[in-house]
């Protein structure tokens, strides 16, 4: 005969599974700013993705996104096949060049839906910039900013996200 413990601890282990399960959706905050044409757009999720070295350069892609990705799904091949995947979205392309920090050099490409080009626009690498980068602790920490007069076409896009991301 099962004793009184073993009764009451998978309801208390599936209690406290949904009570840390609810407590992780209602924490999603916005990252940062993300407006375009000033309408402002929640981005909640941020996920970096290793890609294959360019010569002897690494790269990844970070994926900033209002919906966050299934676990298993590729955020970056999922948004290719469809810019809209996960709701507003912020990709940049990130290249470590021998001896210098993480830099996104092309800039970085925006699905957000107060734009103008619905199938995304892109901000050249002035428009777009990465600072502050570092990795501490299997963590990639930067700033990602919009100059101030930021424009795609007609589009004015404004970014100011602080990052946190685990290294793929």
């Amino acid at each position: 005969m099962p004793n009184r413990l073993t009764a009451i601890a998978p309801r208390a282990l599936a209690t406290t599974l949904a009570l840390l399960a609810t407590a992780c959706s209602t924490s999603a905050s916005s990252l940062g700013t993300f407006k375009v044409n000033d309408k402002d757009a929640s981005l909640t999720s941020a996920v970096l993705v290793g890609m294959p070295p360019s010569g002897t350069t690494p790269r990844m892609v970070l994926v900033l996104s209002e919906k966050a990705p299934e676990p298993g799904v590729d955020p970056n091949m999922a948004t290719l096949a469809n810019p809209n995947a996960f709701g507003a979205m912020v990709n940049v392309v990130l290249l470590k060049a021998d001896g210098e920090d993480w830099s996104n050099p092309v800039g970085c490409d925006i699905v957000h839906p107060a734009a103008k080009n619905k199938h995304g626009d892109h901000l050249a690498a002035d428009g777009c910039k990465l600072t502050d980068v570092s990795v501490t602790n299997g963590q990639f920490h930067a700033h990602l900013a919009t100059t101030p007069s930021a424009k795609d076409g007609d589009d004015t896009i404004v970014i100011d996200i602080k990052l946190n991301v685990k290294m793929p």
